[in-house]
């Protein structure tokens, strides 16, 4: 199973307000004062990236690359400088990490300190982990208007799950896809098709929430629309990446998806 077996087999539970077209129902929705308000969505289906969108790890794996890189007597690097890095997996990272340090390594050194890097970031992870603004609420928001849910992750099953499950956002999710569960990663669109397969959603109605090139790459190249969200960069870095939507905030993706805005920031 590709899947996480954790979030495959959740059953979506409708609110007790929404009106389900059933055999033999009317056309339009009941009328009435009681009605409840039907919302014809732009999107059905949202996957969003992991890292830098629904959580921010940066100060982590800053404590994790600093504890690695003092071990080799190399200069520290700022939280900073690793929030900025465009890297699309732990190994990318890592290299980067000692390249900012003034170290070059080869590919067998690489192998061989990825183990303790990851071991050292898994150890820090809840600790310093911190949820992006507003992503639970905006999770549970669309979770509630049967918005289908998944992320789209390069990071390892086990890491991403546990810091899903420590903010509460697991329990919105339909699929997760990690990097490790034998699908090519970002930017490869295999991720991203296998979740819409299973989600049963075409491509004109899914849409892939990131915050890096790779991951707006990995929409465009399974033919679906991308918005990026600046809670860490800036509209000049988020235009040049080729987006078709730029959310000041995760917020936003509320009126994205609902279609209550169709212009400003956002347009496409």
């Amino acid at each position: 199973m590709r899947l996480a077996p954790t979030l495959v087999a959740k059953q979506r539970i409708p609110p007790k307000t929404a009106w389900q077209r059933g055999p033999g129902a009317p056309d339009l929705p009941p009328s009435g004062p009681c009605s409840p308000t039907v919302v014809i969505m732009r999107f059905s289906c949202i996957v969003f990236d992991l890292n830098g969108t629904l959580v921010d790890t940066s100060a982590s794996l800053t404590v994790a690359a600093n504890e690695l890189l003092a071990r080799h007597n190399l200069p520290t690097v700022e939280s900073e400088q690793v929030r900025r890095l465009d890297c699309q997996d732990p190994r990318s990272l890592l290299r980067s990490v000692f390249a900012l340090a003034g170290s070059a390594m080869s590919d067998a050194e690489l192998t061989e300190q990825l183990d303790h890097f990851e071991l050292l970031y898994d150890n820090h992870l809840l600790e310093l982990t911190r949820p992006c603004p507003d992503a639970r609420r905006v999770m549970q928001t669309l979770h509630e208007r049967q918005v289908k849910l998944s992320v789209l992750t390069n990071k390892p099953q086990q890491s991403a799950v546990k810091t899903l499950d420590h903010f509460g956002l697991t329990r919105y999710l339909d699929y997760l896809v990690s990097g490790d569960m034998g699908l090519r990663q970002k930017p490869d669109p295999a991720g991203l098709l296998e979740i819409m397969e299973k989600s049963q959603v075409e491509a004109d109605r899914t849409l892939m929430v990131g915050n890096r090139r790779f991951h707006l790459l990995a929409a465009r190249n399974a033919g679906v629309k991308s918005a990026c969200c600046m809670t860490f960069t800036d509209r000049v870095t988020a235009l040049a990446m080729g987006t078709d939507y730029v959310l000041n905030d995760l917020d936003q993706l509320i009126d994205l998806v609902t279609r209550r805005r169709t212009s400003g920031v956002f347009a496409p």
